[in-house]
């Protein structure tokens, strides 16, 4: 049986909203960045922090897939 591909979004945003403190969780959103950069993302505007009630921070980064170069 073939395998079908899985179509890549054009538009994605990370989201990290982790309780581990903010250097972890800083450390574990530039992971998750990275990643999708390594798969063609590209960042799309500005990482935006916000905190949640127990002042646990929370990152949103948008990403656009690039455009195939021809």
């Amino acid at each position: 049986m073939a395998e079908t591909k899985k179509k890549k979004e054009r538009y994605i945003i990370i989201t990290d909203n982790s309780s581990v403190g903010i250097t972890q969780a800083t450390r574990l959103m530039v992971s998750q960045i990275n990643e999708k950069i390594d798969q063609g993302y590209v960042p799309f505007g500005n990482l935006a922090v916000s905190e949640d009630e127990a002042g646990n921070p929370n990152f949103y980064q948008p990403m656009i897939l690039k455009a195939p170069s021809k």
